[in-house]
């Protein structure tokens, strides 16, 4: 359902404009991150952070400019950085607990 809602305002936002065109890739790896929850992982959220300062920079100083492109990529890319970091979190938290389920099961 979520990846349902994420391509549907995806192509809502492309049919924009090409201002708002182009931060559809940094906004929704933005909140891809913040749905797997990166905020709640220290490592991810600091990258969580950068990708929301570099999207405010790209706002700031325009996207056309050579500055704001460039912030706009790094946004994505860390947005994309922090979701991949939160999912790892998350996929290590669950390998512990079944490995501890396992080891509780193997001594009874």
């Amino acid at each position: 359902m979520q990846r349902l809602c994420l391509v549907v305002a995806m192509i809502a936002l492309g049919c924009a404009g090409p201002v708002q065109h182009g931060t559809v890739g940094a906004t929704t790896s933005i909140q891809a991150a913040e749905n797997a929850g990166a905020a709640n992982d220290p490592r991810a959220a600091v990258y969580l952070k950068y990708a929301r300062n570099d999207l405010a920079t790209a706002q700031r100083v325009g996207f056309d400019t050579d500055v704001g492109g460039r912030a706009l990529e790094r946004s994505q890319v860390n947005a994309e950085l922090a979701l991949a970091m939160a999912r790892h979190a998350q996929i290590s938290a669950d390998v512990t607990y079944q490995q501890c389920k396992l080891n509780q099961e193997a001594s009874r």
